[in-house]
């Protein structure tokens, strides 16, 4: 074998280490982090103590309207009241008319808001707690939920923020986004916010991501 040959399979064997080194770095940045055990302190987030809810949240299939869901609906109360949070429930009708659908009916969205030390806008972090009529919504969106009340607890843990904190566990998404509408168009609250994460599940598995977004959302 001569030099040429000798080098051609050098640069092909240093190729071949580079691709397989960055494959094995998109896997790792692709796993989700290790889930934190229940008895972790009380100002991390724990992913054992979000589970704890997932099991509560999807017992039953619980679509609008259901009893299952006022039962989702009422954990979720009584939970928020646990941390010594005073939740709101805006019950009300609503509309909605998209991709030639027009849809109604009654939501009971449950919220609670924390006060900032100098607010100008809100933040608001949104799930929604109904799920499709043949699931019991462990994934979407008891998941999304899950994070929500296990970020509540951290933030009963910590000092103020600068910004309002406003939580909204809103109902009727499943049928057509019927809680959030009835938010933003009938309650209060809705003027004040500056910046929404909405938390939603697609799927079963793989890890959290971004996948839809307003424009012009570089300041984000």
């Amino acid at each position: 074998m001569n030099s040429k040959n000798i080098k051609e399979l050098s640069i092909g064997f240093s190729v071949m280490v580079v691709m397989i080194a960055i494959v094995v770095f998109s896997i790792q940045l692709n796993k989700p982090p290790e889930a934190i055990a229940a008895d972790a302190p009380k100002h991390v987030f724990s992913g054992e103590r979000a589970m704890i809810h997932i099991k509560q949240l999807s017992a039953e299939k619980h679509p609008i309207g259901s009893p299952a869901n006022a039962r989702v609906r009422e954990y979720i109360i009584e939970e928020i009241k646990k941390l010594g949070f005073k939740p709101q429930v805006q019950k009300t009708e609503v509309f909605y008319s998209f991709s030639g659908k027009n849809v109604a009916g009654t939501v009971s969205n449950v919220m609670v808001r924390l006060p900032g030390t100098d607010n100008s806008k809100a933040v608001l972090l949104m799930g929604h707690f109904d799920s499709m009529p043949d699931s019991f919504g462990a994934s979407d969106n008891g998941s999304g939920i899950a994070t929500l009340l296990e970020t509540l607890r951290l933030l009963s843990t910590q000092e103020q923020l600068k910004n309002d904190i406003i939580l909204l566990f809103n109902d009727g998404e499943e049928v057509g986004l019927l809680g959030s509408k009835a938010f933003v168009e009938q309650h209060a609250w809705a003027k004040d916010v500056g910046l929404a994460l909405n938390f939603d599940a697609a799927g079963t598995s793989g890890q959290v991501f971004m996948f839809e977004t307003s424009e012009e959302n570089n300041w984000i």
